[in-house]
């Protein structure tokens, strides 16, 4: 099995990465690595061996991945399973 998280290194996009990671799935990674934060989440999981992060847009496309998980933003995979996630960080709640 292959997955596909964009952006790979917000809060949910690791906290993705990591889940399947850890159930040995293979994982292709793209997005930023400008903040503290996507830094610290890429020196989490960079060095395992079913982790591939690939920069900007340039995701080989071999075939396609089993699931895409694209978080808040469009991006162009070729997958048989394709999540869009979006995620209330930005919206302001009286609850």
């Amino acid at each position: 099995m292959r997955v596909f998280v964009y952006p790979c290194f917000d809060q949910f996009g690791y906290q993705l990465v990591n889940y399947y990671l850890n159930s040995g799935v293979e994982v292709v990674g793209t997005g930023s690595l400008e903040t503290d934060d996507e830094m610290f989440y890429f020196a989490m999981v960079g060095r395992n061996s079913n982790f591939n992060f690939v920069e900007g847009e340039e995701v080989e496309q071999r075939e396609p991945f089993d699931q895409a998980f694209l978080i808040g933003e469009d991006f162009n995979v070729n997958a048989k399973q394709i999540f869009k996630l979006s995620t209330n960080e930005n919206k302001n709640s009286d609850i």
